[in-house]
């Protein structure tokens, strides 16, 4: 099958989004189908390349440079997925939006199925930026009216998605979004993201050294984009009025870093935790569980899909509960739950080291997601030969 994946973002970009696109790539090459990307880049980045991996997958990429000009930028994306679509059987956006409009026009001009995966809710996440709401996402999508830009990014993303064959999403409660905006709930399908397993041949002591982490040192870490809802504020207070009981702990926040040297950090850390308003499916947590590092996030969005939780909010009777859980789920933004839980897990290193498993992995399965995607995009290429 000829597939063309159109994407926002792609190494060297990092990010989820980013990854995955790559791993899908790589891995549907490494299968036998013949695989294009089309992709947004930085001025510097190469233009039309052939990108082989290591492990036999191999695939062109077709780099469209972000203009400051957005639609001018969106002309040259559409362009693009209109002359390498041609002759793709199907063609795969990877959202709604600044990849998923231009390819639903291309699409419509081809007479070319369109899947698009929704990975969340790009509406909100731009309202948000811009001060237009301070809602988070569930009750922002019960509001009876919208700012006019709001509004046409949501018109846009419910006509991208009524215009498509089939949408993926990577978790239940996306799928659940999605419908909310009158779609169809029998075109939507989930397909749980998986990640590579980080490959890490150093061990803890050895990155502590390499990053300066003394032996003494209790290391939380947190990492994402620097956006309001991710928490990172309270964080930092919560940790500064700890390390006045408790000096020995520190955190350290990244933004943007390479995965490889991330999942160093990750491994070199004592402690994850991730104090978020709005994650779909965090593939960031679905690598954390992998190395092994204990984790503590929000039991909001997709997140209780991937962590199973002490009894919450935690105390110190909870860590005789819980046998299969991974991790500690606390309310959003909720002071005392973060700090109680921090200092729970600093407190009992045997439950540090319980939680610290790869319980629940079992349906991030890469075999799964590459086989099950290969499935409804030959299914959406079918379909539209009826």
């Amino acid at each position: 099958m000829k597939i063309l994946i159109a994407t926002g973002i792609f190494p060297p970009d990092v990010g989820g989004p980013a990854t995955y696109s790559q791993l899908l790539a790589t891995q549907l090459a490494k299968r036998g189908h013949e695989v294009r990307v089309v992709a947004y880049a930085d001025k510097n980045s190469p233009r039309p390349s052939l990108s082989k991996r290591g492990d036999g997958g191999e695939f062109q990429l077709i780099r469209i440079v972000r203009s400051p000009f957005k639609l001018w930028r969106y002309f040259q994306f559409f362009r693009a997925v209109k002359k390498y679509g041609r002759e793709a059987d199907v063609i795969y956006a990877q959202g709604p939006v600044s990849e998923g409009y231009p390819s639903y026009l291309a699409t419509r001009v081809l007479k070319k199925p369109l899947v698009v995966k929704v990975t969340g809710d790009y509406s909100w996440e731009q309202a948000v930026n811009r001060g237009l709401t301070d809602k988070l996402i569930d009750e922002f999508q019960t509001l009876g009216r919208y700012p006019r830009r709001t509004r046409r990014m949501r018109d846009i993303q419910r006509t991208v998605c009524q215009h498509a064959k089939i949408i993926i999403t990577p978790s239940e409660y996306l799928k659940k979004i999605v419908v909310g905006w009158g779609i169809n709930e029998s075109k939507v399908r989930v397909i749980y993201n998986a990640v590579e397993k980080p490959e890490l041949r150093i061990e803890k002591q050895e990155l502590r050294k390499k990053y300066g982490i003394k032996v003494s040192t209790f290391l939380v870490l947190s990492s994402g984009r620097d956006v309001p809802w991710k928490g990172f504020k309270l964080l930092e207070k919560v940790i500064s009025e700890l390390k006045i009981t408790y000096p020995d702990i520190q955190l350290k926040i990244l933004h943007k870093i390479p995965r490889a040297e991330f999942h160093e950090w990750v491994m070199a850390a004592d402690l994850y935790v991730l104090n978020t308003g709005y994650e779909g499916l965090s593939n960031t947590l679905v690598e954390v569980l992998h190395i092994g590092t204990p984790i503590i996030t929000t039991r909001v969005c997709g997140n209780p899909e991937i962590i199973t939780s002490l009894p919450s909010p935690p105390h110190e009777g909870g860590t005789e509960g819980g046998l299969s859980a991974n991790g500690i789920l606390i309310d959003y933004n909720n002071k005392e739950q973060l700090k109680q839980a921090i200092e729970l897990l600093y407190s009992h290193i045997e439950l540090r080291n319980r939680l610290g498993n790869s319980a629940g992995l079992e349906k991030f399965n890469l075999e799964y997601m590459i086989n099950k995607t290969a499935q409804v995009l030959i299914e959406a290429s079918n379909t539209s030969k009826i």
